[in-house]
């Protein structure tokens, strides 16, 4: 005689997961509530259970749905129902964002305006954790040779790492070159050691007939481009034009 407790249970949530995924297939995600975008993430992780009221604590407890994917792992992890599989899943997410934005930009990889910098250096600062810099190299029509990541923290005359910038310079002779970093707490407001930093760099360019065109400052809800404070620098510091 059969054992019946060998049998697979039926997903009591089969339908209600395959209704939801229907919606999202047909309408995308308008309509849905910032929990119902979690719930349909956490089918992926969570096969078997109900993940509407994880969905719902979640959000409760961090506050919004990207609270959710920046928050870190092992507060997650302290979340009644979060296992390692699905921490891993929502830290994924961010980090998934950043590369699919990263992929889409090597079909446009001309940068002509203070805008289209913004754009294209936005998914290198998608899950900022600790503050770094990035440096995006342009030939003279504006195309982007290069772009590396480097550490940006305190030195005593800089917080950019001068080495790395030199090296790059010399090995790929860019005309002109736009600097980025990230205040991963607070806003994007530049410190007097990052305006400082900007003259420092410019000087040094200047001798390689480089341009610096503008130093951006990305923070979690927040932007700030130097080259719209000239005010504030020495005059020919950024070139970017208003």
């Amino acid at each position: 005689m059969a054992d019946n407790n060998n049998k697979p249970k039926k997903n009591c949530h089969a339908k209600h997961r395959e209704r939801l995924r229907h919606r999202f297939l047909v309408n995308g995600l308008d309509g849905f509530s910032e929990h119902n975008v979690l719930e349909m993430l956490l089918f992926y992780s969570i096969p078997r259970k109900d993940t509407n009221e994880l969905a719902h604590e979640l959000i409760d407890r961090f506050g919004s749905l990207a609270n959710v994917f920046d928050a870190p792992y092992e507060a997650l992890k302290r979340i009644d129902g979060v296992g390692e599989r699905t921490a891993t899943l929502l830290k994924f997410i961010p980090a998934l964002c950043g590369e699919y934005r990263l992929s889409r930009n090597e079909v446009k990889a001309v940068i002509r305006t203070r805008d289209e910098a913004v754009e294209y250096l936005a998914p290198y600062f998608t899950d900022m954790q600790t503050e770094y810099a990035v440096l995006l190299s342009l030939d003279a029509g504006g195309r982007v040779m290069n772009v590396i990541k480097m550490r940006y923290g305190s030195t005593e005359e800089t917080d950019i790492d001068i080495n790395t910038v030199f090296f790059e310079v010399m090995s790929n002779s860019p005309s002109a070159v736009v600097l980025a970093h990230c205040h991963p707490r607070g806003l994007a407001a530049p410190s007097q050691m990052d305006i400082s930093t900007t003259e420092i760099l410019a000087d040094m360019l200047s001798g390689f007939k480089t341009k610096l065109l503008d130093h951006i400052i990305f923070a979690r809800d927040d932007v700030f481009c130097m080259s719209m404070m000239k005010n504030r620098l020495r005059p020919g510091t950024l070139h970017f034009s208003e």
